[in-house]
């Protein structure tokens, strides 16, 4: 068993916890189902596949599955439907519903009724059908054998499993000591855990609300600084003006104001707030996917073989055709004899550097910091032995580009861009330098390394091949049923919007931040939510600079101090800020 493959990932995660098979799988599936999984003998549905590393506090962001059309197509269903319901569509959203049921795979069919019965549940809730939502909640609760009367340290939970408990909860709990063992529940969990970026603010701000109504203003301030300072901790905006505005309201009780800094913060934050509600107009995918026409139809062109050379003793090249074009779902033996083929591992496929992250669950998000915050000492140190010990390619592209990061920093010249573009031409041998072939398949690793080479451009003064990358990754983006692939799609959103501004085309400067802003509304994060308000207003201001709109221009103003406060209070580079500051100094003298 190689150590790229999903189940190797499950193993290694679940000795690292401590936790059993049976613990792991409990509800789910049966204890010798799971281990078929575990020794990657059987490949469970998309869906199955994210439950149980989200159940061991994984994010899925970072793994690449491999999946069927009708996974494709219930995973689409599923957007469609929660774009409806935000957008508060509830009869088109129940419509779509009964389409979900209709089409759903029977594998892992109980995960799929447990998904219907919590979406039904938010919209009876959102309609104040209260007594209805609960019971809706709690029946899917049933269906994985969750309950809140068993949450402990060693209760292992699934984003919706979790999801049903938590708006459950909300509805039938009444006071701070029945929704402390919520509170508790998120507080167990390590930092870097999904669920608890994601959920232990707004319980906390939650238990608060219930505190202050029972008179007991201590408690309830204890759970706001909680709640706020984990946001500040994990770089998160979301909420961030519930807890300062509670935390307002609390000290008011004293007579007491907040600092200068809070002040601001709840100022812009409330703009920045704005600004999600504008351009939230979807959620992204729970899960990165990659489809199996797209699979064969890219690797066997990669490796220059003929659909008749592909398809001889396996099946017809009519048959191969329809795989391609998506007309035929292959079967799984049928898609591994095709990869084998020429000589590709498809459980390989499924995961994306997934050892380096079993190694140590917090690494990624260690790195991801260093890299924004510009701490290249800080990454050097990461560097350690043990992880540049694979001699896989996805292994040898990771390391080489944490390398190359950390010993250029904020240089380049003609040796990085050769050694950028070596390290993709590992994996995409028809790379030139500069134009990205169209049937590339890129992973994050590829998109890391494709991100530095046009840093690497910029820094020598090829301004005009850099744009063309990252325009080129951006497109990707937009066609492409990868989307999700960790923070360096934000990374490269920024540095594309930046190279727009300085090349004064504004409203595509404008449009990619507002891309950049509707990708961030669904992460658990937002700590670069700065940089895409500062470019909006820079734009803003220097379109308007010589024109008579004055309007526009102070709104620029205003999402430039949005975006300096956000910086400030986040903790970010120093860099960033003091250029930021410096910025609209000078901006403001215009005015």
């Amino acid at each position: 068993m190689t150590a790229n493959t999903y189940g190797r990932m499950l193993y290694l995660r679940r000795k690292q916890l401590g936790f059993s098979a049976a613990e792991i799988c409990s509800g789910i599936c049966s204890l010798s189902t799971y281990s078929h999984y575990e020794n990657d003998e059987i490949r469970p549905d998309l869906f199955t596949m994210s439950v149980f590393p989200e159940r061991m506090g994984l994010d899925t962001s970072h793994i690449n599955f491999v999946c069927s059309r009708a996974e494709l197509l219930i995973s689409a269903i599923r957007s469609e439907i929660q774009k409806k319901i935000l957008a508060g569509n509830f009869h088109e959203a129940d419509s779509l519903i009964e389409q979900y049921k209709a089409v759903r795979i029977n594998h892992g069919s109980r995960l799929h009724d447990q998904y219907v019965l919590l979406q039904r549940g938010i919209i009876a809730e959102i309609q104040g059908k209260y007594h209805e939502a609960a019971a809706l909640f709690l029946e899917g609760m049933s269906l994985t054998n969750v309950s809140l009367s068993s949450l402990s340290s060693r209760y292992l939970l699934s984003r919706q499993e979790f999801e049903l408990i938590y708006r459950y909860s909300r509805i039938q709990l009444n006071s701070s000591s029945e929704f402390q063992v919520i509170y508790n529940y998120l507080s167990y969990m390590d930092d870097s855990d999904l669920l608890k970026k994601k959920y232990f603010a707004v319980c906390a701000y939650h238990i608060a609300e219930l505190s202050l109504n029972e008179r007991d203003t201590c408690s309830a301030f204890s759970y706001v600084l909680s709640g706020i300072s984990y946001q500040q901790k994990i770089y998160q905006i979301i909420n961030i003006d519930r807890g300062l505005s509670l935390k307002k309201k609390i000290i008011n009780f004293y007579n007491r104001c907040l600092n200068d800094e809070e002040d601001n913060i709840l100022e812009h934050s409330l703009i920045v707030k704005k600004i999600f509600e504008r351009y939230s107009v979807s959620f992204s995918s729970d899960i990165i996917k990659l489809s199996k026409p797209d699979l064969i139809r890219y690797q066997r062109n990669s490796s220059g073989i003929t659909q008749e050379k592909m398809s001889e003793d396996i099946c017809d090249v009519t048959t191969l055709r329809r795989y391609e074009n998506g007309t035929l779902d292959p079967r799984e033996n049928i898609l591994n004899k095709l990869m084998n083929k020429i000589g590709v591992n498809c459980r390989d496929l499924s995961s994306d550097r997934t050892a380096l992250m079993i190694h140590d669950v917090t690494i990624i998000d260690q790195i991801e910091s260093s890299i924004q915050t510009r701490d290249y000492e800080k990454l050097d140190r990461i560097l350690e032995p043990e992880l540049c010990q694979n001699s896989n390619t996805d292994s040898v592209q990771f390391s080489g580009n944490l390398k190359l990061i950390a010993k250029y920093g904020d240089s380049a010249d003609d040796k990085t861009v050769f050694h950028f573009t070596r390290l993709i031409k590992l994996s995409i041998p028809d790379f030139d330098g500069l134009n990205i072939p169209e049937s590339a398949i890129l992973n994050e690793t590829e998109m890391e390394l494709l991100n530095g080479l046009a840093i690497s451009y910029q820094y020598i003064g090829r301004i005009d091949s850099a744009g063309r990358i990252w325009k080129q990754l951006s497109d990707y983006m937009d066609k492409c049923f990868v989307v999700n692939v960790g923070k360096i799609k934000y990374r490269i959103l920024v540095n594309y919007s930046n190279v727009l501004g300085l090349s004064q085309k504004y409203e595509e400067c404008i449009s990619v931040c507002i891309k950049g802003i509707r990708m961030l509304c669904s992460d658990v994060t937002q700590n670069v939510i700065y940089n895409f308000v500062f470019n909006i207003g820079w734009c803003l201001c220097y379109k308007n600079m010589n024109s008579e709109n004055r309007v526009k221009y102070k709104k620029g103003i205003r999402y430039i101090d949005a975006a300096i406060n956000l910086c400030r209070y986040f903790d970010e580079s120093k860099s960033s800020l003091d250029t930021m500051i410096t910025t609209r100094k000078m901006l403001a003298d215009k005015l």
